[in-house]
């Protein structure tokens, strides 16, 4: 009887706890009103009692009545505790956490906190490079990273990128940072290269990316490590920086779907460029003719100059504007993204498919990637982890040759052909007399032939983590990164303006570039007391690089056949083939401590064997020290409120420079054949002592936050000194080469960087965010060994000690008399000349580099609207217009096509202009700084507007959250320079292509 009323008494009781539930519901979001999934929601008196939100930032908690607290925390937010007294609807904003906003820094090897990181690196999340309508993540970073100097040279879809951390720091090695995805690193720059130095490499001038292969909507993060104490953990290959790439992860919870889309159409930048038509050139070439002693009739007479310009049928002269034979306005460009991410406690999961197209804006050339991602991580015991990481990419490039030196080139084509030569005759025929782009009718070539790319990329990790003891886990992990490159292109009959040689020919080059790499680390955390905080890695690292090619073309094709494979050719043009590899074994550690949250101290060392260098110089041994003060934690600094962080940095260490060839220290020969039979001959002299590039920097930063956090910021002062640089000194002819690679010669990069966050305006529907930064990088040459001889990165840049590395060195012009129209210079005395000799070069005329460059991002946030306008500028920097000299010199070019900027020429004494009297004796000069400009500018680089649809209007749909956008890429250029783009790489422009400006529309769906 006594049971059976305990049990009747349980009951009630557990009918009356029940009764007594009160269902929370709520939706918590961030400042800007964005809904934050994942965010832990806990009873703060009932420690079993919780809930997390959903994608929509959804919430649903039963609690017990009676007086209780909610505890909403998220990683790199504010943890807020709220009463629930009587409320059944709890929404909760939560603030952005100043001292965990962006708590962390990846280092490949492991994952740092941002507190207690003693080293320089800038942390770009995925909404920065996301949605952007950019084939490749290196060109969405330009002006987003102080000391990150970026530069395309060239509106090519999937060119390659030329990015520079802290100035450049080698002459003859590779100036590009290490890029490492998911803890393995990659092959970057060009994936394709010159036709195996045949009579065709002017041809194949067009530059593939190989960050192009990587879908930039996979990526959660970019790291861009700058200091030694970043940088050294990675030691032979990181004197020119480190860029960790991290991919997105899945996440514990209700799996989320996310599907992207836009289109639009790209067209080129608008800077005010312009060629001449027909009336404006048939008026200054008459001109030249007159001013040059020449007679009416020698210029329109039957047997004059304009004799040889054809005539339309009514008797006039034809007017074709090339530029628009060359570019169209409407090129197409959109993307497709489709992920899904989520998981449990024990796997997790992010799954991805994309495409994007980007028709170029060239009549000719298209870009095209399909990408596929899964990464992937399980839970196997409460010891073993493991899990893949695996991207594959199909790119497709149908790419025109644009080289500067091919006359096929189509933007060559724009601009060094006459308004007066017509594309095609009155019968609709090609015209394949064209006068001016020395004879070729580029378009009827591109129409006839084709270059054609097509690349398979595999990126793939798989790595296992073990759990011994508490804080103490050993991970292996292999990765690889394959890729397969064929370019193919076709030279037909039908192709007016070329050699006869070249003609019905098909050239074919593949290539395989294979990485791999071994990691095992061990790293160890633990805490003394409380205040000791310690951690601890060693590792070891084995790297392999592979690489093979082989080029075939051939000529004679069988006549009626649209057969374009090398092997149909009966004659034999071409045959070639390499092959290289190379090894890297490596040892390293890292320390890394802190009291009490408060000071910190970090150390790494790291010791290389690189195949790459001498047998007497193979190993090296590179390392780093930083040191950290969190002061807003001293007593001295707790009382001011307004002080949110201040942290010092401070750091020294050393990095290496192994990017040069495989076999560069070794004595090689080449074959070739001799009197019809095989033969070799010393192709390569080597040096056993032959060893890395040094570079010693110093780093000192300061991190601040005040004003409630609304204002935040960084400033960094460095030092970098490169030694024993590599260099290919000139030697005596007797040794059977011009020039020996060895370690000579020193160079220095100061500067400093400046980044600021700041909140000027916050309401509850109203923010406005500013993020700028600035950076100023001075380069000095120290010393040369071959000091006393000229050493020049090329005709009109001279590298010398004591100067900058990409320093002019040309003949000064002093304009043009206003007396008589005819040009002057200076000599080497600063003297008034009046005729050009290239023994009056001088230094003093600038330099390729910038004085300064930086990005400033506002953005405006309404409700469910939000505005963004990104300005990038860069000063100081001077450019070679190098096709100047054709396009900017009508008098000893009467055939090509004259820049309209000739129209201010001088024609009559006092003219106070920069054109000098149009003569037929004028020449163009190489090294003449008349053709040197500013090549400073500032550029809308991206201008956005979305709109997020109100919750309760899409989750009646199923939805859990819909955002439509539209941007603008590249819309607004302003700069004095008067070729076609100011995006100029190394300082020298030469019929680029320039870049474009993109028009895109936009859906975000997330489900």
């Amino acid at each position: 009887m006594k049971k059976i009323i305990l049990q009747m008494l349980l009951v009630i009781a557990s009918i009356g706890f029940a009764q007594a539930q009160t269902r929370i519901t709520g939706k918590i979001a961030d400042a800007e009103g964005k809904p934050l999934d994942v965010v832990s929601i806990s009873v703060k008196e009932v420690p079993t009692a919780g809930t997390l939100t959903d994608a929509g930032g959804n919430y649903t908690l039963n609690v017990p009545s009676g007086g209780l607290t909610l505890v909403f925390s998220y990683i790199g937010y504010v943890t807020q505790e709220v009463a629930i007294g009587s409320r059944s609807i709890i929404d909760i904003t939560l603030e952005s956490d100043a001292t965990t906003l962006e708590e962390s820094v990846s280092i490949g090897y492991m994952t740092i906190k941002k507190s207690s990181f003693t080293g320089a690196a800038t942390v770009v999340k995925s909404d920065k490079i996301e949605k952007l309508p950019m084939p490749s993540v290196d060109q969405a970073l330009q002006g987003q990273v102080p000391g990150l100097q970026t530069s395309t040279g060239t509106g090519q879809p999937g060119a390659d990128t030329k990015m520079t951390i802290r100035g450049i720091s080698s002459i003859t090695a590779g100036t590009n940072p290490l890029y490492i995805i998911d803890g393995i690193p990659v092959t970057i720059g060009n994936v394709v290269g010159d036709a195996g130095g045949t009579t065709y490499d002017e041809l194949n001038g067009s530059l593939v990316s190989a960050m192009a292969d990587i879908n930039p909507n996979d990526i959660e993060s970019v790291n861009v490590l700058k200091d030694a104490s970043a940088t050294s953990i990675y030691g032979a290959r990181a004197a020119n920086g480190v860029i960790v790439i991290t991919t997105k992860q899945g996440r514990q919870g209700k799996t989320k779907f996310n599907f992207s889309s836009q289109a639009g159409v790209s067209s080129r930048t608008n800077t005010g460029f312009r060629m001449l038509n027909s009336d404006e050139w048939i008026e200054l070439a008459h001109e030249t003719y007159i001013n040059s002693g020449l007679s009416e009739d020698d210029f329109y007479g039957t047997t004059g100059f304009m004799a040889r310009f054809p005539k339309t049928p009514d008797g006039k002269y034809y007017n074709t504007d090339w530029t628009k034979e060359s570019y169209r306005d409407n090129a197409l460009t959109y993307q497709v993204d489709f992920s899904a991410q989520g998981g449990n406690e024990k796997t997790t999961f992010f799954f991805s498919i994309g495409r994007f197209s980007q028709d170029a804006i060239l009549r000719w050339g298209n870009f095209t990637r399909n990408s596929g991602r899964l990464n992937l991580t399980h839970q196997g015991t409460k010891w073993l982890k493991f899990g893949a990481n695996v991207t594959y990419s199909y790119s497709f490039r149908d790419i025109p040759p644009v080289a500067g030196s091919a006359f096929a080139s189509p933007v060559l084509g724009a601009l060094m052909s006459n308004p007066l030569d017509p594309v095609y005759l009155e019968t609709g025929e090609f015209n394949t007399s064209v006068i001016g782009n020395s004879g070729t009718n580029y378009v009827a070539t591109n129409t006839y032939n084709y270059t054609e790319t097509r690349t398979n990329r595999f990126i793939g990790t798989i790595f296992a983590e073990l759990t011994f003891v508490k804080n103490l886990k050993f991970k292996t992990q292999y990765g690889y990164d394959f890729s397969n490159n064929m370019f193919d292109e076709w030279i037909g009959a039908d192709a007016p303006g070329y050699n006869d040689t070249y003609q019905e020919s098909a050239y074919r080059y593949a290539t395989n570039d294979f990485v791999q790499n071994l990691t095992n680390t061990l790293v160890y955390n633990f805490t003394l007391k409380n205040v000791h905080n310690f951690n601890l890695l060693a590792g070891q690292e084995t790297t392999q690089s592979d690489y093979r090619d082989v080029h075939l073309w051939t000529g004679d094709f069988p006549e009626d056949t649209k057969l374009r494979e090398p092997g149909i050719g009966t004659a034999p043009l071409y045959m070639g083939g390499t092959k290289g590899m190379n090894r890297l074994f490596s040892l390293f550690a890292q320390f890394n401590y802190d009291y009490d949250n408060k000071y910190y101290l970090s150390a790494s060392i790291r010791r290389d064997g690189s195949s790459k260098f001498g047998i007497n110089n193979r190993y090296a041994t590179f390392w780093s020290l930083g040191l950290s003060w969190n002061m807003k934690r001293e007593k001295f600094l707790e009382q001011y409120d307004w002080l949110n962080q201040l942290t010092i940095r401070a750091s020294h260490g050393t990095n290496g420079n192994s990017d040069i060839g495989n076999y560069r220290s070794k004595n090689l020969y080449a074959y070739d054949a001799y009197n019809s039979l095989p033969a070799s001959y010393p192709y390569q002299w080597g040096l056993s002592s032959l060893t890395w590039e040094t570079v010693a920097s110093s780093n000192v930063g300061l991190d601040f936050r005040v004003l409630n956090n609304r204002v935040g910021g960084t400033i960094e002062v460095y030092y970098k000194k490169t030694t024993d640089m590599l260099l290919s000194v000139p030697v005596s002819y007797t040794l059977g080469t011009s020039t020996l690679l060895q370690n000579a010669g020193s160079m220095r990069n100061q500067g400093i960087e400046l980044s600021i966050n700041a909140v000027p305006v916050k309401t509850k529907d109203f923010t406005w965010i500013i993020d700028a930064n600035w950076s100023r990088n001075l380069n000095k040459v120290l010393d040369l060994k071959s000091e006393g001889l000229p050493y020049y990165y090329n005709s009109r840049i001279r590298i010398e000690a004591g100067r900058d590395v990409r320093s002019f060195y040309m003949v000064k012009s002093a304009g043009v008399n206003p007396a008589d129209g005819n040009r002057m210079w200076y000599n080497k005395d600063g003297e008034l000349v009046f005729h050009y000799t290239d023994d009056n070069r001088v230094f003093g005329l600038g330099s390729a580099s910038p004085d300064g460059s930086g990005g400033i991002t506002n953005t405006f946030s309404y409700k469910g609207f939000t505005l963004s306008a990104f300005f990038f500028f860069q000063y100081g920097n001077k450019i070679f217009l190098n096709e100047g000299r054709y396009t900017m010199d009508l008098g000893g070019n009467l055939s090509y096509g004259i820049m309209a900027t000739q129209l201010d020429r001088w024609q009559k004494p006092g003219d106070i202009t920069s054109v000098p009297k149009l003569l037929r004796s004028n020449t163009a000069n190489p090294n003449d700084s008349y053709y040197l400009y500013d090549g400073s500018y500032i550029r809308l680089r991206n201008i956005t507007l979305s709109y997020d649809l109100p919750e309760k209007w899409v989750t009646k749909i199923g939805l859990t959250g819909l955002r439509i956008f539209a941007q603008g890429q590249n819309l607004l250029t302003i700069t004095k320079y008067p070729g076609q783009d100011p995006e100029v790489s190394d300082g020298q422009a030469f019929f680029a292509y320039p870049a474009y400006r993109t028009w895109t529309l936009g859906l975000d769906v997330k489900f």
